[in-house]
């Protein structure tokens, strides 16, 4: 047996669990403090509504720059690179803060500590198969158990009745009957 597993940024070991980009570990858990540990797909932020707000503040200079080449090039007026460098670059971070909170989605393992909340992202070409069987081997190797997210059922409806609509059954009294209305007219 390893003394770890590891799969697409994602490794696991008897004392704790990490995410690593090229080599290196950017956040690791000690296997200890975890409560529980959740397979889920995703914005990959930690925080996405956080990112989608400070990126939309962002996006303003961006709106401003879109403006200021519009003027430029229709009315001739002068630029300053320098101004116009910064807001382009706000633009530019305050776009890719939005498009990661909003629109980019990947697997990822939330570990839950009493402290914390963490997100484990999974590589982007992961598949979830090969992400269950990774974790299905986690648990046998190294005992981390975790809950897919991604299978749970959802919770029986109650039937729905038309508006109207009365359940049918024989204790209606009779005073409902339609000759008990009253006289029509």
């Amino acid at each position: 047996m390893a003394d770890y597993l590891s799969f697409k940024n994602v490794g696991v070991s008897r004392t704790s669990v990490w995410e690593a980009h090229r080599g290196r570990i950017v956040e690791q858990l000690v296997r200890a403090e975890i409560l529980r540990c959740e397979l889920e797909f995703g914005s990959p932020e930690q925080r996405p509504t956080v990112s989608a707000v400070v990126g939309s503040v962002l996006l303003v200079p961006g709106a401003v720059f879109a403006q200021h080449m519009f003027l430029l090039i229709t009315e001739g007026k002068s630029a300053n690179l320098r101004y116009e460098a910064a807001m382009l670059t706000f633009g530019g971070l305050g776009a890719w803060l939005v498009f990661e909170a909003i629109f980019r989605r990947q697997f990822y393992l939330r570990i839950v500590t009493r402290e914390r909340s963490r997100k484990l992202v999974f590589a982007t070409n992961s598949k979830l198969v090969e992400i269950r069987e990774f974790l299905v081997q986690a648990n046998r190797e190294f005992g981390l158990s975790s809950e897919d997210k991604l299978t749970e059922k959802k919770p029986n409806r109650l039937p729905q009745y038309n508006a109207g609509s009365r359940p049918s059954s024989g204790d209606s009294s009779a005073s409902e009957t339609p000759s008990s209305l009253g006289p029509r007219g």
